[in-house]
């Protein structure tokens, strides 16, 4: 539930409860100000240039965008259910919103600030991780232990399955990383860019290739 600005200078925290975001100063390591939001708020993103934050109303069908110039909730989006987390693609052009309520994801047009598109998903999509490179995003599904990945040039999704397990953390979570961050056992091959899979509370590393970029499932 924190954004970073992409010069790295403001951080920007989705405050659930409170339904507010906080706007950060890392390099100062204080809070500038506090941003009225909603009753109740989940995740946040932002654009690719830095100048939108979004994060979802879980109250009510909508996500709010703020202008960062401003630190003001500048519209809103209406979705077609309660949205959750959100990511957009490094272009700019695309925010997909996970949809939990209808078990959907929302592709909102950024330049026109709509949704255009909705697709289908296994149920409870929770997180939305976009590629670096653009070409898919992984959406984690947790009532069904399954990642949907959607191929942004055509909308098609594909599924992975994710496992199952006991323990306390959550299933399905997709998380980018590189070097600095991949397990020190991994072997080089991976120390690359790569994603990881989790299930829920279980650490094995597991390697495999998808669609050309080396990844990582935790089963």
């Amino acid at each position: 539930m924190l954004a970073i600005s992409p010069d790295g200078r403001k951080g920007y925290t989705a405050n659930v409860g409170p339904g507010t975001v906080s706007v950060l100063d890392l390099t100062g390591r204080k809070t500038l100000t506090v941003i009225p939001v909603a009753g109740q708020i989940q995740r946040i993103s932002l654009s690719p240039d830095g100048h939108w934050a979004f994060t979802s109303d879980t109250e009510k069908p909508r996500l709010a965008v703020i202008d960062t110039a401003t630190n003001k909730v500048d519209r809103w989006i209406t979705l077609p259910g309660t949205g959750y987390g959100t990511a957009p693609t490094p272009d700019g052009k695309w925010l997909l919103v996970a949809i939990p309520s209808t078990n959907e994801v929302a592709a909102v047009d950024v330049p026109t600030m709509r949704v255009v598109r909705t697709l289908k998903v296994p149920p409870s999509p929770q997180e939305v991780l976009v590629r670096p490179d653009g070409r898919a995003a992984y959406v984690s599904c947790s009532s069904s232990h399954q990642i949907a990945t959607i191929q942004i040039d055509d909308w098609s999704v594909k599924l992975i399955e994710a496992g199952r397990g006991g323990g306390w953390s959550r299933m399905g979570e997709v998380i980018f990383g590189h070097a600095a961050t991949f397990p020190k056992s991994a072997t080089a091959r991976f120390r690359q860019p790569w994603f990881a899979v989790t299930g829920r509370g279980q650490t094995d590393w597991a390697a495999e290739e998808l669609n050309g970029l080396p990844s990582s499932v935790v089963m």
